[in-house]
């Protein structure tokens, strides 16, 4: 017989484990960013302006049933030292519009944990840009950076791989992060709401808005 009250009981309790091993910090971060209007690296790199626009108007992100286990795997993953108990972890920097929490770093080596339900033939592409403005932040910050690598963990087969990335030109990252800055800075100073930019993830057929918070509302404006 389908016991809805323990399936209930599991969704509650890891509800729980999500605020209390993330949400002191991420709070933090969402209350700073949006006070001073900094746009997180994780948002930045959909390439959607209408995604940040809402969320400097939105006090929470909303989890549904599903992203609340994906959620909960991920924390879970991130409190797990992969370069050793001295190594920086949930590093929170910002550099002028920018900010981001790096997962890992120790003596000029990047590491960035992605939970995934297959693992790609080599990391993708707005992963690796995530890395890339990582890396410009921690260069701002006086912060050296000799090596990044995405760390890949399967959720279902449980494989687990890491790829190197090859960063590019450090002046070709500033000019991109600051160039994107600018054009969302218009849209806030005209109180404009940016246009809603459809896009699939590169060689897939898969939008990019399955992963946004605010697509319901996106849609109907």
């Amino acid at each position: 017989m389908l016991d809805l009250n323990l399936v209930e009981r599991f969704y509650i309790q890891i509800s729980k484990d999500i605020d209390k091993i993330s949400f002191e910090n991420e709070d933090e971060e969402i209350k700073e960013s949006q006070r001073e209007r900094k746009y997180p690296v994780s948002k930045l790199v959909f390439g959607c302006p209408r995604m940040i626009y809402y969320y400097f108007q939105t006090q929470y992100p909303t989890i549904d049933l599903k992203g609340s286990v994906r959620v909960w795997i991920g924390k879970k993953l991130h409190q797990t030292k992969i370069l050793g108990d001295d190594c920086h972890q949930e590093l929170k920097l910002t550099y002028n519009k920018l900010i981001g929490v790096i997962d890992e770093y120790k003596d000029g080596f990047l590491l960035e944990k992605k939970t995934i339900s297959h693992i790609p033939s080599g990391p993708l592409e707005h992963h690796i840009k995530q890395v890339e403005y990582y890396a410009y932040l921690l260069k701002k910050n006086n912060f050296p950076v000799i090596k990044a690598s995405i760390l890949y963990i399967d959720i279902y087969d449980l494989d687990v791989v890491s790829y190197e990335v090859k960063l590019r030109e450090m002046n070709i990252i500033e000019n991109e992060v600051e160039g994107i800055c600018m054009e969302l800075e218009k849209y806030f100073s005209t109180s404009q709401l940016p246009p809603r930019k459809m896009q699939t993830w590169p060689n897939s057929k898969n939008l990019k808005c399955h992963y946004c918070e605010f697509f319901g509302r996106c849609i109907r404006e």
